[in-house]
């Protein structure tokens, strides 16, 4: 697993089952991924700035809950971080 800083989370607003957005920078990447909230996993679980480990891979990024267990989620977004010199 990779350490990487929670950009952004976004709860889906009115649906049945609770879903999130969860954005983090991994390097020069920026990754958004489609979590399903559950007992061990909630949007509010998250800061925007806190370091978090991660695995992205074939579309899909994976991190653990606070019960310890390995949750995966469907990658979204994927945006490239240009930095320019200054």
């Amino acid at each position: 697993m990779q350490a990487a800083i929670v950009i952004d989370v976004e709860p889906y607003a009115k649906v049945e089952i609770q879903r999130f957005i969860l954005a983090v920078r991994l390097e020069n990447m920026i990754y958004g991924a489609d979590f399903r909230a559950d007992e061990n996993l909630k949007a509010t679980d998250f800061m925007i700035g806190d370091r978090v480990h991660v695995v992205v891979e074939h579309g899909k990024m994976t991190l653990r809950d606070r019960a310890g267990r390995l949750q995966t989620a469907t990658i979204v977004r994927e945006e490239r971080v240009i930095l320019e010199p200054r």
